[in-house]
């Protein structure tokens, strides 16, 4: 009895290239969906801003003192002793452009539960009045505000907000308020279409990660004494 030889095409390279293509599409748009509330943000991220419109710069607001063009920047520093020094800076658009500083009549900022306490740590060394609440929400005292905050009040009227942490960032939320008018960040409205995309976030500190402090001279030496060490066996093995 003759055995039959059953013989099964194998896909052409044209075709397995264009199933991991489609695979890698499906890959990408899972990684892009993930929500990006409350993860870490790149030191590249520690610098930045976000302003209102123009035409997608990641604010809301109720409009009055907060027109396209207004916003937030920040600048967060490793101080290297196991703290980090935070920079809120408000500005508007003012005349043809130019930005001018906009001193708010208060601003609050997320935490984290395990910061929203004054000996947490997670806010030192701020020269003013603050407030801590486990629900900032719609008041009359907060107009236009789209969600609650939990976390920190500063009250003190200024354009630039400084103080010291022993947390690292993660993207959270934030409320402006002057006068009769609010700015938010848009992801705190809840909406789905801002989950996705750090442009809707600010960073903020975080409960669960202390800042690690920068290694002294003496290691920075040792480590380097070691790359050169590496390159001088690998130049050996090569003779």
């Amino acid at each position: 009895m003759r055995e039959k030889c059953i013989s099964v095409p194998f896909p052409s390279v044209r075709r397995v290239l264009s199933r991991l293509a489609a695979v890698t599409i499906v890959l990408s748009s899972v990684v892009l969906a993930t929500p990006v509330y409350n993860t870490s943000v790149d030191s590249m991220d520690w610098s930045g801003s976000r302003t209102v419109g123009s035409p997608v710069g990641g604010l809301g607001s109720t409009g009055g003192v907060f027109p396209e063009g207004s916003g937030i920047a920040w600048l967060i520093l490793n101080n290297g002793d196991g703290t980090l020094t935070y920079t809120y800076r408000f500005f508007s658009p003012g005349v043809e452009g130019q930005e001018v500083q906009l001193e708010l009549s208060h601003f609050i900022l997320e935490l984290s539960q395990g910061c929203n306490d004054e000996g947490s740590g997670c806010v030192q060394g701020f020269n003013g009045d603050v407030e801590y609440n486990s629900a900032w929400g719609s008041s009359p005292s907060n107009p236009g505000i789209p969600g609650s905050i939990y976390g920190i009040k500063f009250d003190e009227g200024q354009a630039e907000y400084t103080f010291v942490s022993n947390r690292m960032p993660v993207w959270g939320h934030f409320y402006a308020k002057k006068s009769d008018d609010g700015m938010w960040n848009l992801a705190l409205t809840g909406l789905e279409e801002y989950q996705e995309d750090t442009l809707y976030f600010i960073p903020r500190p975080d409960t669960d990660q202390p800042a690690p402090p920068i290694p002294e001279p003496g290691t920075m030496a040792l480590l380097g004494a070691g790359v050169v060490a590496m390159g001088l066996l690998r130049s050996r093995r090569r003779a």
